[in-house]
């Protein structure tokens, strides 16, 4: 897949430093929350039986929610396209039950322990912009118990 000149593909993400990177997750959270704050309560937006209309509403949402990281990195493509794999990423690894031990839902959305971040910060994605889960999870423990 061919990517735009300033657009690095997921597996050529950089990396960042992990207090960086947490910033990055803060600003998404708090921005997320802001889009949710002002959702309509029993409004759900689905494209009935067109997938596209369903997927430009979850795309434009998403947009909204990488507003602040976007600002923050504006004139720095590659920074802001390696943050947004990374964010990607990450969401993919919260899914699974393996991070269970590492976050936390709480009233104000998901509270993930440093070493979870400090993982997304730094290890390699693939060309999938998924990280190795068995390599994430060690980077993760790694962290955690103070190895770095």
């Amino acid at each position: 897949m061919k990517s735009e000149p300033d657009v690095p593909p997921p597996e050529d993400a950089v990396s960042f430093a992990p207090e960086e990177f947490g910033l990055v997750y803060s600003l998404i959270a708090h921005s997320s929350r802001r889009i949710a704050a002002r959702s309509k309560p029993g409004l759900k937006v689905t494209g009935g039986d067109d997938a596209s209309v369903a997927g430009q509403a979850r795309g434009a949402a998403l947009g909204d929610a990488f507003a602040p990281v976007r600002e923050r990195y504006e004139g720095d493509p590659v920074s802001y396209h390696s943050a947004v794999h990374r964010m990607v990423a990450l969401a993919k690894m919260m899914r699974s039950s393996r991070l269970d031990e590492w976050r936390r839902v709480t009233k104000e959305g998901v509270a993930v322990h440093g070493a979870v971040l400090a993982a997304a910060a730094t290890v390699r994605l693939t060309k999938n912009c998924e990280f190795d889960e068995g390599e994430f999870l060690e980077e993760v423990k790694r962290r955690a118990s103070g190895h770095e």
